[in-house]
């Protein structure tokens, strides 16, 4: 997970794993390295895998910068498991554009899938009541 402006690693406090277009998280499938790095390991039947982090000791989910850029930045998007083993996956990063998209560009590595966050801006908080 890095952060989608300065392409520097982010230990999330807890990752969100989904699979397949279905709305359960699977977090037993998860192991998280001290280095923020999410070790995921999936049913053989699994075909796609999407991913959110979360901070602040998971009241707080950061935004997928594949959704930067929609009207409901909350949009899960799904990824290929084969083409993450494969080839491995970079999500597109459109939280920032200009000189960030260059900077937080990475190659893409067999079994390696890149998320790009970003936190909630102050208008996409929930309002407390």
């Amino acid at each position: 997970m890095l952060d989608g402006k300065t392409g520097r690693p982010i230990i999330p406090s807890n990752l969100l794993v989904r699979i397949d277009h279905l709305n359960a998280i699977h977090n037993e499938w998860l192991k998280l390295t001290d280095d923020g790095l999410g070790l995921v390991t999936v049913p053989a039947s699994a075909s796609f895998l999407s991913i959110q982090g979360a901070y602040e000791s998971s009241m707080e989910i950061y935004v997928n910068c594949d959704a930067g850029m929609e009207k409901d930045t909350s949009t899960l998007h799904w990824y290929s498991i084969a083409d993450i083993l494969a080839s491995g996956v970079s999500m597109p990063n459109e939280c920032y554009k200009g000189k960030y998209a260059e900077a937080t560009h990475k190659e893409n590595k067999p079994g390696v899938f890149v998320v790009y966050v970003r936190k909630n801006n102050w208008h996409e908080v929930p309002a407390d009541f």
